[in-house]
């Protein structure tokens, strides 16, 4: 009979020396890898190239995914180590000097709340393209770069984001759109509902290329690999092809919807997902035992709800207030929860397993449709 391999401790020692050699052979590799992302890096100064081509980043991806694919690696190891890949080739590249882009090519973009976590992920997002971005941010000192107010001029900018708190944002859109500034502007509010009051009492902003945007990643993306950006259609479709060409090179999924399906979709793929990791949260905080002790007996499946319920918990709480507080869909939302709750909890009761086995008959069901 064969001996089993595993009984065998040079044939382990062997194994062990080989994945030592591989491990060296990967670092070596990201080495190069880097190096050469620094050359190319290098080039693109020389010819005052953007330092960001994402229609290359997208290719990188699906070379990957292919790649994975036919040598059986599993794809979500293969985007996490080469998100971390391609973020660190960006930032060698950023810290080069760089030639200013033609004024030609350049886009003038003005940013309101431009010094936010998400005005920055604009800001960078746009400069790194080659475009010039300007925000307007009171809370930060009057520079080249920051105005503490709006502009007097509006015309002057291509471009106008607003990226302001979600309890006032409604308020900055319309401050803008009554300057009538002819560029294109976007917001990108979580929530739609305030956003659509305000559009109803000016219907004179029709003319306007006004686009609505909901980018469903946070501000520590570095690249958009597998990432969704839902575009809202408000007035008329030109404004969202123009904004779409900003973000069609890259490997961002983008979901075009009317402005008024925006917070119903919302309602369960942000607020439900939030109220439920909250509500969880709250009833650990009741519980007769400490976090640091419940955590040893934990089971798989909380330590991957927890992390999520962790991440929810340590977040802006004044962002996730208003997240609850302005969806118009929010009270038909809580009913639906209640119902599904005590749904659950009546079948946990009956002495059969029928009612319980289902539900879960028809989640299997809708997690394929």
């Amino acid at each position: 009979m064969e001996e089993c391999i595993f009984t065998d401790s040079s044939k382990l020692d062997q194994l062990r020396n080989e994945i030592k050699e591989i491990d060296k052979q990967l670092v070596e590799l990201i080495s190069k890898r880097l190096r050469v992302a620094k050359q190319i890096g290098q080039i693109k100064s020389v010819q005052g190239l953007p330092i960001r081509n994402f229609q290359v980043e997208k290719k990188v991806f699906e070379r990957v995914s292919q790649l994975s694919e036919k040598l059986s690696v599993p794809q979500e190891l293969s985007n996490d180590v080469f998100e971390k890949i391609v973020a660190n080739s960006v930032a060698i590249q950023e810290n080069l000097p760089m030639k200013i882009q033609k004024e030609t090519e350049q886009k003038k973009i003005l940013i309101l709340g431009g010094k936010g976590r998400m005005g920055q992920w604009l800001t960078h997002y746009f400069s790194s393209s080659g475009h010039c971005v300007k925000s307007v941010d009171p809370s930060y000192p009057e520079t080249e770069d920051n105005y503490q107010s709006l502009p007097s001029d509006l015309n002057q900018f291509d471009v106008i984001a607003i990226s302001t708190p979600l309890h006032r944002i409604a308020d900055d859109i319309a401050e803008v759109m009554e300057r009538n500034p002819s560029g294109l502007i976007f917001d990108i509010a979580s929530l739609k509902s305030e956003i659509l009051k305000v559009l109803t009492d000016h219907p004179e902003f029709r003319n306007l290329q006004y686009v609505s945007v909901h980018p469903m990643f946070g501000p520590s993306a570095v690249n958009l690999h597998g990432k969704n950006l839902v575009v809202c259609k408000v007035f008329s479709e030109t404004p969202v092809e123009k904004f779409i060409r900003f973000f069609e090179d890259t490997a961002v999924n983008i979901q075009i919807i009317d402005i008024s399906e925006h917070d119903k979709l919302m309602g369960y793929s942000l607020n439900l997902v939030h109220l439920i990791n909250i509500i969880l949260a709250d009833l650990l905080t009741s519980n007769e035992y400490s976090f640091s002790y419940l955590k040893k007996f934990s089971s798989t499946t909380f330590e991957k709800q927890i992390q999520t319920t962790y991440e929810v918990a340590h977040e802006n709480p004044e962002l996730y207030w208003a997240i609850q507080h302005f969806n118009s869909y929010r009270d038909k939302l809580f009913e639906e929860l209640q119902k599904s709750i005590s749904k659950v909890h009546d079948a946990s009761r009956t002495q059969t397993p029928f009612d319980f086995m289902t539900i879960l008959a028809n989640s299997r069901a809708y997690f394929k449709s």
